[in-house]
């Protein structure tokens, strides 16, 4: 992957959490799954304590312009393109 797409995604995802934990904590956690001489394959996970997304949203929140909730703009602002970014492959 591109460095500068891995920074994108990152920046999106730690955005999210930062943006709706306003009590708690946060933790990124980074795994390397596997290794060749070229190549590295990580797994990154980030965790919060924030308001976190109902379940029922959980298959739309990635598409674009789409937020858990009506609210989430007026209260935390926003376009909900972060997580549809993070989502698309190319």
């Amino acid at each position: 992957m591109n460095p500068i797409r891995l920074n994108q995604i990152l920046s999106n995802l730690l955005s999210n959490a930062l943006k709706f934990t306003i009590h708690g904590s946060i933790h990124v956690l980074v795994k390397e799954i596997s290794r060749t001489e070229s190549q590295s394959k990580l797994e990154f996970i980030v965790t919060d304590t924030g308001i976190g997304i109902p379940k029922d949203k959980h298959s739309v929140v990635f598409d674009s312009f789409t937020q858990a909730s009506t609210d989430t703009t007026r209260h935390f602002g926003g376009t909900g393109l972060g997580l549809a970014i993070c989502k698309k492959t190319n």
